[in-house]
């Protein structure tokens, strides 16, 4: 069956934002050339800049097209759970599993390019804002508040602010036990119920 121009279109676009995560996970973000992506995808350089006209716009498709992909299966799994689980620890054990992943050294990668390059920041601030949205919306769902609630989005942000502590240390060695008790003691402290 002979596919549309706009799942070719799609499927290259893919092609790309996956060798894009690939290429940062194992070049760094110097390594992870806009030549090198496009050899990795299968793409011709004109190809790439038709989707995507700076390299700046291509990795944060990357960025955001891994995370709409990670987020979706940890959905999945909570929704999966079964009845009486404990979706706090399970989400933040899921959670883990996608920070302590090579993937996530791909956004490190960008979040610190990001911060000398002024066009690159502007795009990942774009996902972040997505990925902040969406993280409390999660967090909601599994602490049976409001997304609106701000303590909902106090939480939320300190979710992201250990995880990526957390993948930081991991990525220089820290000691595995140390991020297990610190998780943890991070789901106790969430589940304490507040008392007046």
């Amino acid at each position: 069956m002979r596919r549309t121009q706009g799942e070719r279109s799609a499927g290259t676009q893919r092609r790309l934002q996956e060798a894009t995560i690939e290429a940062l996970a194992a070049l760094g973000y110097r390594g992870a050339s806009t030549t090198e992506i496009c050899r990795r995808a299968g793409v011709s350089r004109g190809a790439m800049l038709h989707h995507y006209p700076t390299k700046s716009e291509l990795l944060a498709a990357a960025v955001d097209h891994l995370f709409e992909r990670r987020h979706g299966m940890l959905r999945d799994a909570l929704a999966s759970a079964p009845p009486g689980a404990d979706r706090v620890g399970l989400g933040l054990a899921l959670l883990w599993e996608i920070y302590a992943t090579d993937a996530h050294a791909a956004w490190m990668e960008l979040v610190v390019a990001g911060r000398t390059d002024p066009e690159l920041r502007i795009h990942l601030r774009r996902v972040e804002e997505r990925m902040v949205a969406a993280g409390r919306r999660t967090c909601a769902e599994l602490m049976g508040t409001d997304p609106d609630d701000p303590r909902t989005a106090a939480v939320t942000r300190m979710v992201l602010a250990l995880f990526e502590g957390l993948a930081l240390q991991q990525a220089l060695g820290g000691p595995e036990q140390d991020q297990t008790e610190a998780l943890g003691a991070f789901a106790r402290l969430v589940t304490t119920k507040e008392t007046s």
